[in-house]
């Protein structure tokens, strides 16, 4: 599962993929699947990744199961928080 990026014993998890917070005190749902999905769909449509997910997820395309999930999980939203940075050890 997700190794957190940063970790406060006062309000959990603190993790940049699955939003701050949100899931305090449990396993963040985002495994290295789902980062993956998304590095390779960063890497194949380039600079406007974002705009494009969102663009499809929107439409309702099927775009493969993590990437469902990845949707599901932190939604379209959560996508604004990703940097290029998060997806360059995947």
């Amino acid at each position: 599962m997700c190794r957190h990026f940063f970790q406060s014993s006062v309000a959990g998890c603190k993790c940049r993929w699955c939003g701050s917070g949100r899931f305090a005190g449990e396993e963040c749902p985002v495994d290295d699947e789902m980062r993956l999905a998304l590095a390779s769909f960063a890497h194949s449509y380039g600079r406007c990744w974002k705009s494009r997910l969102t663009w499809s997820w929107n439409r309702d395309q099927d775009l493969g199961p993590e990437l469902r999930r990845v949707r599901n999980v932190i939604g379209p939203s959560g996508l604004r928080r990703i940097t290029d940075d998060m997806l360059t050890r995947y």
